[in-house]
């Protein structure tokens, strides 16, 4: 398994055909083709004490690095955006005082309720849309394959999977390009 950021720019680059699960934002999708949306997420903010006045643009906040929670804390003015490859060190850093706030989706969220640190606390903070980015040039017969296939199991309960099948640290699976 790839880091996220790693996964695109092999797509950019045509080393790979198809990245999924992965959020989907303006700025990849500048250079990416992406396909319809398969589902949504929602991410929450995790925090020791009271909520973070989200006003204070020096906040110290940390996210998994590729992810489109990082874009939108750029777009509002955030000065200290901490990415990481996965959420564990996220978890670490909170913990331990590094960071004022970190933001995960909503399986980490789940997963780390269960066993969390009783301190820490949880608020819900933004949803995005997820699914498929392509490699730019592919054919388009392939992207309407993928997206009518993406609209077949919408129809159907084929996009429902158990929480208890996925990891904490939203596994991705990629295509190897011929």
């Amino acid at each position: 398994m790839f880091p996220t950021s790693r996964l695109i720019r092999l797509a950019e680059s045509g080393g790979l055909d198809v990245v999924f699960p992965v959020p989907l934002d303006s700025k990849q999708s500048t250079i990416l083709i992406e396909s319809l949306s398969v589902g949504r997420v929602n991410y929450y903010l995790v925090f020791l004490g009271p909520p973070p006045d989200l006003n204070n643009k020096s906040l110290a906040i940390g996210a998994k690095r590729g992810t489109s929670v990082v874009s939108d804390f750029y777009s509002k003015g955030f000065k200290s955006i901490r990415q990481t490859d996965d959420y564990f060190p996220l978890f670490k850093m909170i913990i331990n005082g590094r960071l004022d706030v970190i933001a995960v989706p909503h399986l980490v969220y789940e997963n780390y309720v269960a066993d969390s640190d009783s301190r820490l606390n949880f608020q819900a903070y933004f949803t995005s849309d997820y699914g498929f980015y392509l490699k730019p040039g592919m054919e388009q017969s392939l992207i309407t394959l993928i997206n009518d296939s993406i609209m077949a199991c919408k129809g159907s309960d084929k996009l429902t999977v158990p929480s208890s099948r996925l990891s904490s640290t939203s596994s991705q699976a990629a295509l190897v390009a011929n």
